[in-house]
């Protein structure tokens, strides 16, 4: 079972996608304000699963990130609202990423086409 690390700052949202993830994955979730090296360290992530952060941990989690997927070559896939896309992908190198609908079988298909190293495809189409 691969291991996720989804890291979300709205919580109820977190909760609701945790239920969901779970079903598939081995899912660990933290807040971007929660966030810590050690903490993915331990974790041993296969992925990390990026959703939602506020704009006063923007930075800090950026450098972590970039740190942690650099060091440990693990893939860093966003989930985002379609209007945030293009304002994420400029601070962070993502490998891949995945428009959020509140369709959990796209996101489920979307993360196993990405472990099983096939593009994934958005839902206006484009390969990431």
């Amino acid at each position: 079972m691969y291991t996720l690390f989804y890291i979300d700052d709205d919580l109820t949202a977190a909760t609701q996608s945790l239920g969901q993830l779970n079903k598939d994955f081995s899912t660990i979730h933290a807040t971007t304000q929660q966030l810590r090296l050690e903490t993915l360290e331990n974790a041993k992530p296969d992925a990390i699963l990026f959703d939602y952060f506020t704009a006063a941990e923007a930075e800090r989690t950026r450098e972590l990130l970039k740190h942690f997927t650099g060091v440990h070559g693990v893939p860093l896939i966003l989930l985002s609202a379609a209007p945030q896309l293009e304002l994420y992908s400029k601070l962070f190198a993502f490998d891949g990423c995945i428009e959020k609908q509140n369709n959990y079988s796209l996101i489920r298909n979307s993360v196993m086409q990405f472990f099983s190293r096939e593009k994934i495809i958005d839902p206006r189409g484009y390969s990431i």
